[in-house]
């Protein structure tokens, strides 16, 4: 293969509902292509086999980018990104890439034409950026891996000044925005002899489509706990105003006991529980935040691998078809079946990444449930007290006191019946992951 290709300008689209593939080992290697990535490339599919797959980098792809993917494949962990290649006739096309590790010496890349174009473009300008620093440092006397090194921690920084915590926060974002959009599109039309009952790859082909229809039912699943987590966090955004209050007005009430402790010692009693008890609700709203963190974490994950499953589905259903028009290269079945390997581990990721949500959805049920049976505690304390005060005709002295204690215990009311509502919402959303028909849909795939 060239290896001094020159950019020309030129950019090449991709397809619309195309899939590009190739599978590397750990040093970077092409292993294995589909035919989509050998036309799009300009190459043949044994010429890129052997070959590293920078033969393919644009020049003006920065050094960084590829060292944070590298990063985050050697820990075992799924990454993507934009990313502009170079053909062999110095076209250049950008594509979106999802890649995973496969096993514990492979790495799966599937590639789709980009579909998201304001992420894209803010992402267009970082590179630029990026690549622009690296050249400065390696002019000035830098080693190419250190100005990468570096290179990552200025992408990193860059991606931060767009409002996202980090590069994976970007990536929790745009993969899933981005496989979204692509899968709208049409797929190609299935050859109708494959079609017909018995054909191998036929067979491939109607697993393939149970499996869509197994993510639509997690789709809608996940989408029920997406809101319940929106709702979670309008709670948790006001829970510690909440606090403040019961803080303020326990206050309140242990002041007004004061001023009448040489009449009704009680008073003084009343507020000195009401105090310990809102100390109590303090401690367990603490861990409230915390654990809806955690959720929302989950969630996101979960997000990610549900479009990552959609993605590695649509692939082995193209992959499929090639091998069945005879398009596919000498090494198909072993790419398939590393496919067929990648959704297995995907799969996998979501039953893991759903049990580990619901337990923690669980957690915060527990500690909803808890909060809304000390607010109503609380509550009767406030009544308690309130009474109290009426019962020793202190109405009178402590006037200008009781308008605060009553309007807190009407909040305090209300938020009892909003937690108690949602520990109910929490534990009724709480399922096993519907996955026995997509696991076994995902095993059928596997071409004998």
């Amino acid at each position: 293969m060239p290896s001094n290709v020159i950019p020309s300008g030129v950019v090449r689209p991709i397809p619309t509902g195309q899939v590009l593939f190739s599978t590397t080992d750990r040093r970077g290697i092409i292993t294995g292509t589909n035919a989509q990535f050998a036309q799009i490339s300009g190459y043949e599919s044994a010429d890129l086999i052997g070959e590293l797959h920078n033969a393919v980098r644009h020049p003006e792809m920065p050094g960084g980018l590829f060292r944070m993917i590298w990063d985050r494949l050697e820990s075992n962990r799924l990454v993507a990104a934009y990313i502009q290649n170079l053909a062999a006739d110095g076209a250049s096309y950008w594509t979106f890439a999802t890649i995973v590790p496969v096993g514990t010496d492979r790495f799966l890349s599937v590639r789709t034409e980009v579909s998201h174009p304001e992420h894209h473009a803010m992402i267009e300008q970082i590179y630029a950026k990026a690549r622009a620093a690296e050249r400065k440092m390696t002019a000035g006397g830098m080693s190419v891996p250190d100005a990468a090194a570096e290179s990552s921690r200025v992408i990193e920084g860059l991606v931060t000044e767009q409002g996202y915590s980090s590069y994976d926060a970007l990536v929790a974002d745009t993969l899933p925005a981005e496989i979204a959009l692509w899968a709208k599109a049409p797929r190609p039309p299935l050859p109708a002899a494959i079609t017909r009952e018995g054909h191998e790859i036929g067979r491939v082909l109607s697993a393939s489509k149970v499996i869509d229809e197994e993510i639509e039912v997690i789709r809608a699943q996940l989408s029920d706990y997406l809101l319940l987590a929106h709702e979670l966090g309008e709670q948790s955004e006001s829970l510690q105003p909440a606090v403040g209050n019961l803080a303020r007005v326990v206050a309140v009430a242990a002041q007004a006991s004061e001023q009448v402790a040489g009449s009704a010692p009680v008073l003084v009693r009343a507020a000195s529980a009401a105090a310990s008890l809102a100390q109590e609700v303090s401690v367990s709203l603490e861990t409230l935040p915390g654990l809806l963190t955690a959720a929302r974490a989950d969630l996101l994950a979960l997000r990610q691998y549900l479009a990552v499953a959609v993605l590695h589905n649509a692939a082995a259903e193209s992959f499929a078809i090639d091998i069945a028009r005879g398009e596919a290269p000498g090494e198909a079945m072993a790419s398939l079946g590393v496919l067929c390997e990648a959704l297995e581990n995907t799969v996998g990721h979501l039953d893991a990444e759903w049990a580990n949500t619901g337990r923690i959805l669980l957690d915060v049920a527990d500690t909803i449930e808890r909060v809304g049976n000390q607010l109503a505690d609380f509550q009767r304390m406030l009544l308690d007290w309130r009474n109290l005060v009426i019962r020793f005709r202190l109405s009178g002295a402590l006037s200008s006191m009781l308008s605060d204690v009553d309007q807190q215990e009407t909040r305090t009311r209300a938020r009892v019946v909003a937690f108690r509502a949602l520990t109910e919402k929490c534990r009724g959303l709480v399922k096993p992951l519907p996955a026995a028909r997509l696991h076994d849909s995902v095993a059928a795939l596997k071409v004998s």
